[in-house]
């Protein structure tokens, strides 16, 4: 069964409009111009994600506010949120790292610089996909490269790709 889709038709809506509509749902705001300040440099939509903690359980449509809620309570949320998020992404950078680096240096030591490249340290048929995407990381198509290591190395060598160290530091996990 096909949903009938709409065209979007929502106007955008000024910061004052944007605090008076949150108002109307229940969320109480001492300070609009406080309220207003946020709503620019943060903006409502990033913000409407963390008013959702706060929607009453009888609403359906989830945009009516628990009475009580202030626009402090969200902004709370909000803030705590991105320290958090910036506390983890400090921790899996580091892990990222120590992975990376770890994982470069004993699969050289056993197998060599290029270990990465040769499909015997691999199993289930998946190197052809992991060569593309460090053909990919490092720029090793079109001529293009992201790194200056990495320009340097082709400049200076004339193998296809890398040692592991340097491959490693152009991957991401993500």
């Amino acid at each position: 069964m096909a949903i009938e889709k709409k065209k979007f038709s929502k106007p955008p809506i000024s910061l004052d409009q944007q605090v008076e509509l949150l108002v109307q749902r229940g969320l109480r705001i001492d300070d609009r111009e406080h309220a207003k300040h946020y709503l620019r440099f943060i903006g409502y939509y990033r913000l409407s994600g963390y008013f959702r903690f706060f929607a009453r359980q009888d609403d359906p449509a989830r945009e009516r506010i628990e009475e009580g809620t202030t626009f402090e309570d969200v902004l709370a949320l909000y803030i705590f949120d991105r320290k958090l998020r910036a506390l983890l992404m400090d921790a899996f950078e580091r892990i990222e790292i120590a992975v990376k680096a770890v994982l470069a240096h004993e699969g050289s030591m056993a197998k060599g610089a290029f270990w990465l490249c040769d499909a015997a340290n691999f199993d289930l048929g998946k190197h052809a996909d992991i060569m593309e995407n460090m053909k990919e990381s490092v720029g090793a198509r079109e001529g293009r490269r992201q790194q200056l290591f990495v320009a340097h190395f082709y400049e200076k060598y004339s193998d296809e790709m890398p040692p592991s160290w340097m491959i490693a530091e152009t991957l991401s996990f993500g």
